[in-house]
């Protein structure tokens, strides 16, 4: 998404609202989550004199797997928006690292920033309802759609040899 910001480079303070719904290609995201729908930013970009400053929210829906019962389900995300753009500076800068953001012929480009906020709140461990079963260990059917009939001995897997001793010496 690129914003023109002459009118607001003309006069220091200037404040413009920005409002929009993009569809953004997923090719940033990891391969297990997708896009689904626009993303929606509400935003302010100020002319801060030797930048433009960008501060607002951003809104998606994601199409996630959950960590625990590898259903796939939609989830919000919502995050902050917020940098600042300096110009390009004039001159020989090809093959040279530029640590910031930069905007070129009065266009901001806001594209990268979208996908880097979007990456930054996909939550670490997805989970499509806080008290989610999960999958058997031994048959891997979804406990959150219905029940098993695997016996389940709460023993860890890395102690299991030390239960069939302790059965050996009775």
């Amino acid at each position: 998404m690129k914003i023109n910001i002459s009118r607001i480079k003309k006069q220091l303070g200037v404040i413009e609202q920005i409002e929009f719904e993009e569809q953004l290609e997923g090719k940033f995201l990891p391969k297990s989550v997708k896009l689904q729908g626009p993303v929606t930013v509400q935003a302010t970009a100020t002319n801060a004199g030797d930048c433009i400053a960008i501060k607002g929210r951003l809104k998606a829906n994601l199409l996630v797997q959950c960590d625990r019962c590898l259903a796939e389900f939609v989830t919000e995300v919502k995050a902050p928006l917020e940098e600042q753009y300096y110009p390009l500076p004039e001159g020989e800068m090809e093959g040279k690292f530029i640590d910031y953001a930069t905007y070129e012929n009065n266009l901001l480009d806001l594209t990268p920033l979208l996908e880097e906020t979007i990456l930054l709140a996909l939550p670490m461990k997805p989970l499509c309802q806080e008290k989610c079963q999960g999958l058997c260990a031994k048959c891997g059917q979804n406990l959150n759609i219905a029940s098993c009939d695997c016996a389940h001995d709460n023993i860890d897997i890395r102690l299991e040899s030390l239960k069939k001793l302790l059965e050996n010496d009775q």
